[in-house]
């Protein structure tokens, strides 16, 4: 063969088999390749030697597969045969001494062998033994066996008889054999130990036997035999806990129905592995068969927080969420009780109901125990099991949910709990007597069920704290224990007077609703008894008073209201009524300014405030018809501040003169005079006022009592006095008078004419050329004003 024919084979011997160019034999090529299938390639090629034998190009192409995949099957080696020399003298000479022990035993084994054999050279021989020249003789037995069943004995077959060999009905006879003789009962799993002694395995060999009766676990559950599955899990995990053994399990024991083993199951999945989705997917479905919708829930939402397109766990949420609808409220809602206890009422007394609030975790589980007692007796085990594991959940290890649930679990024949829970209550107290016949009673029935082994079954028993262990004989409680018992006691009173608190306010606002206003002063009055510093109480019984118009005690009642919440609405609202009952119109349109201030959207309290601001002209008008020329102080004024008394129109209703401040150094001063010439309707008064007052403090001044009212006379002032005489001083007090507080929605509830009036201000201001302010200054400010 030529060269050429030589290269071509091997090219195409290269490309065909493991597709490598021979360019890519290369240490360039081989570094920068990040393929690891090609890599293996290469090496392969280049161990093959057939472009060549190259050690360190093999070895650099070993070390770059290393660093890509060290777990590569191409990087194994295979180790040389060992041989004497590669040896230690010492093991090849343990070598050597168990060859000729084996070699002895051998021996003797075959001496056996010939001593027992029965000789017979007159009969039919068989084949002598080997390193003999003895023959072993068939005994007749075995000749009359064979007599006897003849078609036992397999005779050869040629090929034409093999073609005649029908597979299909010989493997159905084998089969029908196997299941009339070999199968075992579909109760034999029951014999098999759920537990596996691996203490002398190795970590690996843990791994690989759990792994193994896994797998057994699996084949059993595809089968739908689940006993024998949960049989196999069980090994498992007793040979190495896994979180897969876990979850398998308990979907086994939710197809059996065994509701609180399955969540034993998820819930140390959950301790292994927190979050897991399948054990929070599987407990939801416990949950939700124990009637624990809300729990259920819970789970469910965290498995669709975790994966948002579980079909599965969507459609369970679905189901949940409409049996949870459907459940009975009492059963929804069961944390905080009102248990009240009525007594029969003597005639000197008002009322003895007493009530009683249960909120604390130790109160709670003395219900859920008692209910479990009733359940118990009216033989509903299911819900007294449910309400005992409840007890449980509040307080541990209490004795009494305890023994109630192992007789709920022995009436439903679950004798493997009921043994739990019964030695788990002779842990507190051995003196019970019922939990001792009852245990030995179900030892003997598990005994019978289970056989010798049935301890191994049966659920892990907690250990009971020695806190929690009941003695025969107590000590003496110490100084700390009385400390506590002391302490306790004085939260007691503390809460029993709180409850006495709400259910007097509660009875009190019931009066209310029933317009029944002097039986619910008795009730605000003894609330304020143990609770003098409760504002809420002093503005209810304020809405009493006023309701009996009795505006003075209402009054009083607010005043203390607004010690303890100096901003509190109703107090403010409700004193202004008792001051409107009083005939106190100025306080009244004072404290409704405050309410309004506080909240712009209360239209009783608008409409008040204008039906005051008409009844507080009236009593004007009548005070000066009564006084006629005479001047009305309307404010007091102390020191040497000046006072002016200004004619009004004549055969005006409101007086021919009355004396205003027209310098204020507070709020209430500059408040009682714009009331005052407001109401007297006196614009020169007000203009006055306007001009002695810094443009600066108008907000500040009008912040407690700005209303629609009072801005349409202040601009009914601004356009007939002071425009003429002081523009500037106009532009000041309008640029400054739209930063009151409500400014913008008191604004809004003007009335046509009154947005008339801003208009033609604005439109005179604007004609005025002034050096102080520019037409755009001018439209800019009227911009937030119409």
């Amino acid at each position: 063969m030529s060269a050429d024919a030589v290269l071509s084979l091997q090219n195409q011997s290269t490309s065909v088999d493991y597709s490598v160019h021979v360019e890519h034999l290369d240490y360039n090529y081989i570094e920068e390749c990040k393929n690891v299938k090609y890599v293996e390639k290469i090496l392969k090629v280049l161990r093959s030697g057939q472009e060549g034998i190259y050690p360190h190009l093999i070895e650099f192409c070993e070390s770059h597969l290393e660093k890509l995949d060290p777990k590569s099957p191409a990087l194994r080696k295979e180790n040389s045969v060992a041989t004497a020399a590669s040896l230690l003298k010492d093991e090849w000479s343990q070598i050597v001494e168990d060859m000729k022990t084996w070699q002895e035993e051998t021996k003797r084994n075959e001496t056996s062998l010939k001593q027992q054999a029965v000789f017979d050279l007159g009969k039919n021989n068989i084949p002598p033994i080997r390193g003999s020249h003895c023959s072993i003789l068939l005994c007749e037995t075995s000749n009359a066996e064979e007599k006897r069943n003849p078609s036992k004995c397999t005779l050869p077959r040629d090929y034409r008889e093999w073609d005649k060999f029908d597979v299909e009905r010989e493997c159905e006879r084998i089969d029908g054999n196997v299941v009339n003789k070999n199968i075992p009962s579909a109760k034999g799993h029951s014999k098999i130990k759920t537990k596996v002694d691996a203490s002398f395995l190795t970590q690996p060999e843990k791994l690989l036997l759990a792994n193994r009766e896994k797998d057994k676990g699996n084949e059993a559950f595809r089968a739908k035999d689940y006993e024998e599955a949960v049989v196999y899990y069980s090994r498992s995990l007793s040979i190495l806990p896994t979180v897969a053994a876990y979850n398998n399990k308990a979907q086994a024991e939710i197809n059996l129905k065994h509701w609180y083993d399955a969540m034993s199951d998820c819930q140390r999945v959950l301790e292994l592995e927190p979050g897991n989705v399948k054990a929070l997917l599987r407990r939801a479905t416990v949950h939700k068969h124990m009637g624990q919708f809300e729990l259920a829930v819970e789970d469910l939402r965290m498995v669709l927080m975790e994966e948002p397109q579980n079909p599965t766990a969507t459609k369970l949420l679905s189901e949940t969420e409409k049996l949870k609808e459907r459940q009975p409220e009492q059963q929804r809602k069961g944390k905080k009780i009102l248990i009240q206890e009525v007594e029969e009422k003597d005639e000197n007394s008002n009322d003895d109901t007493k009530a009683e609030w249960i909120d604390s975790p130790e109160d709670l589980c003395i219900l859920y125990s008692n209910r479990a007692a009733c359940y118990l007796k009216d033989g509903n085990s299911q819900d007294c099991i449910q309400d005992c594991t409840r007890a449980l959940e509040l307080q541990p290890f209490f004795l009494k949910p305890l023994l109630r649930r192992a007789m709920a679990y022995e009436s439903l024949e679950r004798y493997r709990q009921a043994y739990v829970d019964y030695k788990t209550v002779l842990q507190i107290d051995i003196s019970v007597q019922a939990a001792h016949d009852s245990a030995n009673r179900i030892t003997r029935l598990l005994i019978d069920q289970d056989g010798p082994e049935w301890r191994e079954k049966l659920p892990e028993i907690p250990l009971v704290p020695l806190s929690a262990q009941q003695h025969r004989r107590e000590e003496p409680p110490s100084a700390e224990v009385l400390q506590a018992r002391a302490e306790k006691a004085a939260r007691d009173t503390e809460r029993k007077a709180e409850i006495r608190f709400t259910v007097l306010k509660q009875e009190g606002n019931d009066f209310v609703k029933k317009v029944q206003y002097q039986d619910a002063l008795g009730k605000y009055s003894e609330c304020l008894k143990l609770k003098p510093e409760e504002c809420a109480v002093y503005t209810n019984r304020a809405l009493c008073y006023l309701k009996l118009e009795r505006f003075t005690e209402a009054k009083q009642d607010c005043d203390a209201a607004l010690k303890l919440e100096p901003t509190n609405k109703k107090a403010f609202y409700r004193r202004a009524l008792a001051n409107k009952g009083l005939k106190d119109y100025l306080a009244c349109t004072s404290d409704l300014q405050e309410v309004l201030q506080q909240d712009p959207n209360l239209q009783e309290a608008e409409r008040e405030l204008e039906e005051v601001t008409v009844l507080l002209r009236q009593s004007l008008a009548l005070d000066s018809q009564a006084k006629s020329r005479k001047t009305v102080p309307i404010t007091e004024v102390e020191g040497d501040e000046e006072v002016t008394s200004i004619p009004t129109s004549e055969g005006s209703c409101r007086g021919e003169d009355i004396s205003i401040n027209i310098h204020p150094t507070n709020v209430y001063e500059f408040g009682q005079a714009l009331n005052a010439a407001r109401c007297s309707g006196n614009t020169a008064a007000c203009a006055d006022l306007l001009t002695s007052t810094a443009p600066q403090m108008l907000p500040e001044y009008l912040s407690t009592q700005l209303d629609g009212h009072t801005i349409s006379f202040i601009i009914q002032v601004l356009d007939s006095h002071l425009l003429e005489k002081d523009p500037s001083l106009v532009f000041q007090h309008l640029n400054h008078l739209h930063t009151t507080d409500r400014f913008s929605i008191v604004l809004m509830l003007l009335e046509k004419d009154e947005r008339h009036h801003i208009t033609h201000l604005f439109e005179h201001l604007s004609a005025i050329e002034s050096t102080d302010f520019t037409k755009n200054d001018v439209q800019n400010l009227a911009n937030k004003y119409i």
